[in-house]
């Protein structure tokens, strides 16, 4: 027996049984780690960058200005955190800069988006209004387009 097969979960695919509304493939959202960006052209700067990707400028020399959400592609998402916050970073640090984003939807507009639902405000972004699920909450629910058919998530077989 193949250990992927063990231990590799099947990709999903999310959608209704009536109409063609759908989200995202996958398992409802993705890991991502906050990289400081840098105060002179707003590139995500990683900690093993000695110049800015963006404009060429000395790291050690930058002021930093926010943070961007680094997506952490399966299954190498610790690497990725690695890549970003360094190899010997606290456990502590480790916890307040990573997260996961949640594919979502507006139940008004039926905009798609991501948001931590853990960190984040559950708003739309395009029109302002609060009634947002992740896809993961609409599984086996009225399709939020079309109220005749249910939202389902169906294994598509595939492993990454």
């Amino acid at each position: 027996m193949c250990i992927a097969h063990t231990f590799m979960p099947n990709i999903n695919e999310y959608r209704c049984t009536i109409c063609s509304f759908s989200m995202p493939n996958g398992w409802g959202g993705y890991m991502y780690v906050l990289a400081p960006t840098c105060g002179e052209c707003g590139t995500p700067i990683r900690a093993d960058d000695e110049y800015c990707d963006g404009c060429d400028t000395r790291v050690e020399a930058i002021d930093t200005d926010g943070y961007e959400r680094i997506q952490c592609s399966h299954p190498s998402e610790y690497a990725t955190v690695e890549s970003v916050l360094g190899p010997d970073v606290s456990e502590e640090i480790v916890d307040q800069r990573t997260g996961y984003n949640s594919y979502c939807v507006c139940l008004s507009c039926l905009s798609q988006f991501e948001l931590d639902l853990d960190r984040d405000e559950r708003q739309c972004p395009k029109c302002g209004v609060t009634d947002v699920k992740s896809e993961e909450e609409l599984v086996d629910e009225p399709c939020p387009k079309c109220p005749t058919g249910t939202f389902v998530e169906v294994s598509t077989g595939a492993m990454v």
